[in-house]
């Protein structure tokens, strides 16, 4: 039998899923996948791969996932096909034809993740699922200086959870920084004003950027210092420096190949 395989990029709300890893008794995205895919190619032998396993509650603007299917479809076609079977919360935004060998996690160059926050503690309930509320008493410049020391190569020993496999906890760090941003008009109802963590790296552990946003904002509370953090990178130190921050305020943004 032929296998096809194609290219997706994919945009979801996280907030209803369980990951985007398929489960037998979860919602996931990959598990939604997988099943408009077995509609439309009327098989059980499919295939899909995530180039990254996002967690519970947590969204992407551009995941990418590698489908293989038994049937051969123009990818216009294959794309409208998942998007009116894949249900509320996910829509696949392009869709190519590729190579059987392209494989979207060996073959990536970065990824970039955002993680939103605010400072302020009325957030609005029409985006409470969609940006996470960290407290005011925060030193951004601090933070900011801070973000500057996870640039480069280190040792992220103290900035994953257990449940994933990988080769090594040394993991290089392209950017990290923190934006400050303003609204108007009608969504400035919604928040005003809010901040950004952009994180572009080479490599990421399971919960590695929630840990580094975790770590920031203890460090904006005066609770860990920045030597603290030069240290744990080091490979100093035996101990997380913060908790892991709260899904709904992190995006995969951008993957790169």
């Amino acid at each position: 039998m032929s296998i096809f395989s194609y290219k997706l990029i994919i945009e979801y709300k996280g907030t209803f899923f369980f990951g985007w890893q398929v489960q037998s008794d979860h919602l996931t995205i990959q598990g939604q996948l997988n099943k408009a895919l077995e509609q439309i190619s009327k098989s059980k032998n499919i295939k899909s791969l995530g180039a990254g396993r996002t967690d519970a509650k947590v969204h992407a603007f551009a995941q990418v996932a590698k489908v293989d299917i038994p049937i051969k479809l123009p990818a216009k076609a294959l794309l409208k096909g998942i998007n009116s079977l894949v249900g509320d919360g996910i829509r696949v935004k392009e869709c190519t034809a590729v190579s059987s060998d392209f494989h979207p996690i060996r073959d990536s160059l970065w990824k970039e993740y955002n993680y939103l926050f605010t400072r302020d503690p009325l957030i609005s309930p029409c985006i409470s699922d969609l940006i996470a509320p960290v407290g005011s008493d925060l030193n951004m410049s601090l933070i900011q200086e801070a973000c500057k020391v996870f640039v480069g190569e280190h040792n992220f020993k103290n900035f994953y959870c257990t449940g994933s496999e990988f080769e090594t906890t040394v993991k290089t760090i392209l950017e990290c920084e923190i934006l400050k941003e303003s609204q108007s008009g009608f969504f400035s109802n919604f928040l005003p004003e809010y901040y950004i963590l952009r994180v572009k790296g080479t490599g990421f552990l399971k919960q590695m950027v929630r840990l580094m946003a975790g770590t920031l904002f203890e460090i904006g509370k005066g609770k860990v210092s920045i030597n603290d953090l030069e240290r744990s990178l080091a490979g100093e130190l035996d101990r997380k420096l913060g908790s892991v921050a709260p899904p709904q305020g992190l995006y995969l943004k951008e993957i790169k190949y």
